[in-house]
Order: C-alpha cells, then structure tokens, then sequence
C-alpha cells in the first residue's frame, strides 16, 4: 500500500447515514481511499479508490506520494524519514490524537456523530516534522448503533450524551471463538480472538453453537453484532462441580482519566431450558448485574441476542477488567458465560481523546459530500496486510437528530388557553422574549436547549434529581438552568411536566426560583 504525506491539512466533507436497507446494512456513504496508490485496489470485496481519484478531497499546501510493496524500516517519499514524523488528527470539534508517533503499523478507529453537511479532518505536523496516512475510511453507519444513553457503573440514574460524544474503539472480542474479519462481520469490523486478555485460561471453556442465535425484538441486531460473536461465548470451566465459586475475568489496557463505554454482548447458547443460567456481572470490582437470567430478560425464549451499555467513572489506572461470576442463588449450578465485548473511550471535557491537542476550527470549501464517519490508518509497513486492516469503521447520525436541525432554532410557542404568545430565541439567535405566566407556555426544540447547555457537557450538571439531570444554561429570558428527563426514570411524562409547572410557577421569599 502507498501512503501520502502532508504537510498541513487533510479534509473530507461528509453527509450522514441516513439509511438502512434490509437485514444486511448498506452505508448511504462508503469512501475508502488507498492513500499514494497509483490505482484501485479491491480486498473482500471492498474496492479502495486510487489516490488520484481521492485528491478531490485533499487541501494541503504541498504533498508527497510514497509507494512501495516492501516494508519500510526508515524513510520514503524523497528522503522523508517516516520514523520520525510527529503529528495530531482533529475533527472541528474532537482531538483524535495528540503527538503521535508510529513505530510500527497502526489502526485507529473512531466513531463520531456529524451534524453539519461537512466534516473537516485535519492532519497537524509537530513543529519540523509532517505527516502521513495509508488508508483512510469514511463510512457511515446505522442510526441506532450507540444510543443517547447508558447505565453507568455507580449511578442508578444513567448516563446520557453519548450522542455528542467522540469514541474511540479500544478493543472488539469475540469471546470464546476465531477472528472474525471484516469479511464476515456485517458492518465490516473485525474482532478479535479472547484467550490473550483472559486471566487464569485454565478456568474457562468455549461452546460454539451459532445456529442457536436468535434477533428477537427489543434485543439486539446483526449490526450491533453478527451471529458468529452471539454463537460463540467463554464459560465457566465448573467440570461438573456444583460447588465451583470463581469469576472469569478479562483486563485490557486504557488510558487514566477517560471515561470508557463497555458494551457486554450475551447470547444464552448453552441452556437447554429456560430459567437454568443465572450469573452475575462485574467492570472491575463493581457488581453491574445480579443473577442474571438471559433466557427471560427480554422473552421467554433461549438463545435471543442481547446486549448492555455500561459507562465508566474516569479510569485511575491503566487497566480495565471486566469478569463474570455464579450466581448467589441457591440451587442454581454455578455458571457464567459472556460472548462478545467491546470497549469505547469517551472525550474528555475539553473534547480530546488524548488529554491534550486542540480541534480543528478551519473549515475549507466542500466540493463533494462523503460519509460521515471518520477512520485513520497510519503505519510503517505499505504491503497488502496493512490494507487489510487498515479500513475503518465509525458511524453515525440519528434520524431524530437530522428532523431536529431542520428546525427554526427559535422557541416555538404554544397557548394552553387556545390563544397566541410571542416567540423566544435562545440566546444564540433572534426571537422575541416573552415570559412565562400562567396562560402561555412553550414548545422548546431541542437544539435550543442543547446550546443552553453546551450539548448537555457533563461538566455543566449541578444536581441529579427522579426525574433526570439538571444542567446550567443560559437562556435568551436569562434563565440558567435547564432539567433533562431521563427516560430511564420510573416516572412518567405526565408527572415530569406537572413537575415543571409547578416549579415555574411556585414563588416563595424562601426558595430560589
């Protein structure tokens, strides 16, 4: 594979995935570029465009094509030593990397949520150094790939905003099973085999059983994974011991101070009846789930594909384990299993993957929409095995998301008394202030409330309530505070809203309004 060197910036605009078509997902968006190859290039049946073909999309003041089939151990390029080069990658609004410097072939995989017709990538060169790439990908992905929200391993209240956050794919196992490539996976990711972050191996054993895979409603999908993550898992190596008290744990490497998302994948392929596996569930030495029963969880059927989201508090050390565990209950046989893992690491407050580094503010002229997701590859060795992995995938945009921004970014309003009111602005944009009395409410959309409170930035909470978190803000009438539902909560809409009424309403000499 060729690589292609700049000097100062990289970019692609992009539109969002806005479609998904039948059981097998095709991207509205699927641009896959072999940077400084001189023609196309197809691998499992993904054709990698020329470089010639991608320079459209390429804005930098000079560049250089290296390429060779042989691997590269110094320099290329006209005397450029790629061991040394030095550089960051930033989205408008998200540092990818910080100072990175490759010794060996790498892949990084990324997955954020573009909101604009345009996405901006930006290749930054340390001072006396450039930068380079071998591939790039830019896919996008399916609406309901990551959700808004997910449990957290603390809090009952959840975490919510994953929307807005940038990921980082950290590691993709399928437990108890080979490698699956991107050939066989249906969003073209590939994970990887479990035994080298199982500890003590010996207490573990593999059930392969794929046919028993079950897509049932209000579970999982072949998108979040395909059936041969969900039809294999690692279990408890009991041998027949109904005494058998141990967990199976598995650590993997990360970064202090990130917030992490760790999506456990489940898939009850070793019962023979309902109601006979019940395990628990831990991030650490924290107990996330109690006696877990996968064949009633969602219906009461086995082998349905299920899976959960757990958020992290900030990491203080440098690992991350996660273990499965027998139940407590009695006259239950201990047993534990787990088929597939993933784990994500969330921006930090200042909207950085590498706690350092800025994002990207220019924005240059679009001159083609591509996809909407951003994937790098960057390495030392050009031969074919780095363009096997070097294509990746990141996703996504909801639907509800791209209606919402077709709004008027105005306060629309209503009258609870069948008469008209004034419209109010945020405080971003023009509109007319009229305030709340007892006659005339608001219909509010959302992106005048995600303004108010910087797209919900978890560093603006004040307070955690039933019903939701309660974030500052500032609105167009001067108000500074902004309460969130949560639809996790056991209360309704019905008692949020009598809630808020009541509250904007209420005035006592005593009590902050």
């Amino acid at each position: 594979m060729g690589c292609k060197m700049f000097e100062l910036l990289f970019w692609v605009s992009s539109v969002l995935c806005l479609a998904c078509s039948g059981r097998v997902f095709k991207p509205a968006d699927n641009y896959l570029i072999d940077c400084g190859s001189p023609t196309k290039n197809t691998i499992g049946g993904r054709v990698f465009m020329a470089d010639e073909f991608a320079s459209k999309f390429l804005s930098a003041p000079k560049s250089v094509v290296g390429n060779t089939s042989k691997s590269i151990t110094s320099s290329d390029a006209s005397g450029y030593d790629l061991s040394l080069a030095r550089f960051d990658v930033s989205t408008e609004n998200h540092v990818l990397l910080s100072s990175l410097r490759v010794g060996a072939p790498l892949v990084k995989e990324f997955s954020v949520n573009v909101t604009t017709n345009s996405l901006t990538i930006t290749f930054t060169p340390s001072e006396n150094s450039f930068t380079f790439i071998n591939a790039l990908g830019v896919v996008s992905a399916p609406d309901r790939l990551i959700l808004d929200d997910a449990r957290t391993v603390k809090s009952s209240m959840g975490f919510q905003g994953l929307m807005w956050q940038a990921l980082e794919t950290v590691a993709r196992v399928n437990m108890g099973g080979p490698m699956v490539s991107f050939d066989n996976d249906t969003l073209s990711r590939t994970w990887v085999p479990d035994q080298s972050f199982l500890i003590e191996k010996n207490l573990a054993s593999t059930v392969l059983n794929i046919r028993s895979v079950k897509y049932v409603d209000g579970g999982s999908t072949p998108e979040i994974a395909p059936a041969s993550v969900y039809g294999t898992c690692t279990k408890m190596n009991s041998l027949g011991d109904p005494n058998s008290n141990f967990n199976l744990t598995w650590e993997f490497d990360v970064d202090p101070g990130f917030q992490y998302l760790v999506r456990f994948h489940f898939c009850d392929i070793v019962s023979t009846s309902l109601n006979q596996l019940y395990f628990n569930v831990f991030i650490d030495s924290l107990m996330v789930v109690r006696d877990l029963d996968l064949s009633t969880y969602l219906v009461n059927v086995l082998g349905a594909a299920y899976y959960m989201d757990y958020v992290t508090d900030s990491a203080m050390t440098n690992k991350l384990r996660v273990s499965i565990g027998p139940s407590d209950l009695h006259d239950v046989y201990p047993d534990a299993i787990l088929n597939g893992l993933e784990i994500m690491k969330l921006n930090n407050s200042d909207g950085s993957l590498t706690g350092s580094g800025t994002a990207s503010t220019s924005r240059s002229s679009s001159k083609k929409k591509v996809g909407a997701i951003v994937g790098v590859s960057v390495g030392l060795a050009f031969g074919v095995l780095l363009l096997l992995a070097g294509v990746l995938f990141l996703f996504w945009r909801q639907r509800r998301q791209l209606a919402c921004r077709r709004e008027s970014k105005t306060w629309v309003p209503f009258s609870t008394n069948g008469g008209t009111s004034h419209t109010m602005g945020s405080k971003y944009s023009k509109g007319t202030t009229a305030s709340l009395n007892s006659n005339t409410g608001y219909h509010i959309p959302f992106l005048a409330v995600q303004e108010a409170t910087n797209n919900f930035d978890e560093s603006w909470i004040i307070g955690i309530g039933c019903f939701g978190k309660v974030y500052k803000g500032e609105l167009n009438d001067g108000t500074k505070v902004v309460k969130r539902g949560n639809l996790r909560s056991h209360q309704g809409l019905a008692e949020f809203r009598t809630e808020i009424e009541m509250l904007s309403q209420f005035r006592h000499r005593h009590l902050v309004s």
